[in-house]
């Protein structure tokens, strides 16, 4: 998570948007409430905006073909297209190969 967060905000002037999702809330592992889940991005630093999913995580799962269970990180174009994907933690050398999609 640092390394995104150190290219959200490295690629913020370029138009590129680094954005976290939480899936806790439909399956709730670390929070169970948004409150719960803003104080841990707050705790731990994390300067990239954060979504809480809270919707069908099973459908969620179905319609972007997730590796069962977070980390994974998707690529996607204006468009909504995905252009790749990291499953697992990732590392900035694999962050950066899959940001070259966008040149």
């Amino acid at each position: 998570m640092p390394e995104l967060v150190q290219l959200h905000k490295e690629l913020a002037a370029r138009g590129v948007r680094v954005v976290a999702v939480s899936l806790d809330l439909p399956d709730p592992a670390q929070v169970k409430t948004a409150e719960q889940l803003g104080a841990f991005v707050e705790r731990h630093g994390y300067e990239l905006p954060v979504v809480a999913f809270s919707g069908d995580l099973e459908a969620l799962n179905a319609r972007l073909r997730l590796p069962g269970g977070p980390p994974v990180t998707l690529l996607f174009d204006r468009d909504g297209n995905e252009l790749g994907r990291i499953e697992g933690a990732g590392e900035r050398v694999e962050f950066e190969a899959l940001l070259a999609k966008l040149r």
